[in-house]
């Protein structure tokens, strides 16, 4: 509803309901702010926590390649590892 429309409809309307639904808009306004507050905490929250898996993923992407860059054998040897472990032979 436009503002016009409920300037023109208060006339015609009781004092006592114009303030509750004044009253109940308000408090519905009050909670959807608050509720959008929380929203974009939790959305910073998760964005900051994001960066910082990404940034934490690049620097275990360049830590991993220089390592295996001249090992031909690098994935291989870790399934034997972790096999070895499943199966007791290594701790």
């Amino acid at each position: 509803m436009s503002k016009e429309v409920r300037e023109a409809l208060q006339p015609s309307v009781g004092g006592t309901t114009v303030d509750f639904v004044d009253a109940s808009i308000s408090i519905v306004q009050k909670e959807l702010a608050a509720d959008i507050a929380g929203l974009r905490d939790n959305l910073a929250t998760a964005v900051a926590r994001l960066e910082k898996l990404e940034s934490d993923i690049a620097a275990l992407s360049v830590d991993r390649q220089v390592a295996y860059d001249d090992d031909k054998y690098a994935l291989t040897k870790q399934k034997l590892v972790r096999l070895m472990i499943d199966m007791g032979y290594m701790r």
